[in-house]
């Protein structure tokens, strides 16, 4: 009977859609449910790599997720390497990949706890984001730097938590502690939209061929802009108060 089933496969012919759907429906399932199987409860390991295709549907970029799994095989009574899922992609983005990543995981019942690597391509030469030091003209530039530090902030709180802990540094204890002041992080919060503002104001002044009244009319704005925020009070006006 087996001989008989051979045969009958080996003279089966189907076309390019046939196949493919025989393929993507019947066959592709079939495997999917035997590897859930195989993997089971059991600890984990992931390669993935992103890559671009033109092919795979009429739009004209197609982003896909490339993932292959390593696992004890409880069948074979080894550890093995096998494909596991393609997904598509909204975007190369890191968000987008890491979406990608848990829809694959999802799909084959994987839970993240049993997780125990991670395999990228070229990850080694990847650079961290930078902390932009302040210009010349500080005012000009350090709202670049107050965005970019509190968007790492907990990042950022961690690190130097480690490099206190495990190299006994004293910029690091020093780092460390300021990390840990929420009213410093609540002063650059406050600081944020403000550095904003001006930074965007001086922007309109290094344009060239600059209407003198619309730049007027940009500095009433911001003056008015700064006064709602630092005084708070409409019966004040800044233009001609003394403050001293």
């Amino acid at each position: 009977m087996r001989n008989k089933r051979k045969v009958i496969c080996a003279e089966c012919s189907r076309r390019e859609t046939k196949c493919t759907n025989i393929i993507k429906n019947v066959l592709g399932p079939h495997f999917d449910d035997e590897l859930r199987k195989d993997i089971g409860e059991g600890y984990f390991s992931i390669l993935i790599d992103e890559s671009c295709d033109v092919a795979l549907t009429k739009v004209l970029v197609v982003f896909i997720l490339g993932l292959a799994i390593i696992y004890f095989s409880s069948n074979l009574g080894k550890i093995v390497s096998t494909f596991l899922s393609i997904e598509e992609l909204e975007s190369g983005s890191a968000e987008n990949i890491v979406i990608g990543v848990k829809n694959a995981l999802r799909k084959f019942n994987l839970k993240t706890e049993k997780l125990v690597g991670i395999g990228t391509d070229n990850a080694n030469v990847m650079d961290p984001l930078k902390i932009p030091k302040t210009s010349d003209t500080k005012w000009l530039s350090i709202e670049t730097s107050v965005s970019r530090i509190l968007s790492q902030w907990e990042e950022l709180k961690v690190h130097f938590e480690t490099a206190y802990m495990e190299e006994k540094c004293l910029k690091a204890k020093i780092l460390c502690e300021l990390y840990n002041e929420d009213n410093i992080r609540l002063y650059l919060l406050f600081l944020k939209p403000i550095l904003l503002e001006v930074q965007l104001v001086n922007k309109i002044f290094q344009g060239h061929d600059n209407d003198p009244t619309r730049l007027l009319k940009e500095l009433l704005l911001l003056i008015n802009f700064l006064k709602r925020k630092v005084v708070g009070d409409d019966s004040v006006d800044v233009l001609y108060s003394d403050f001293d």
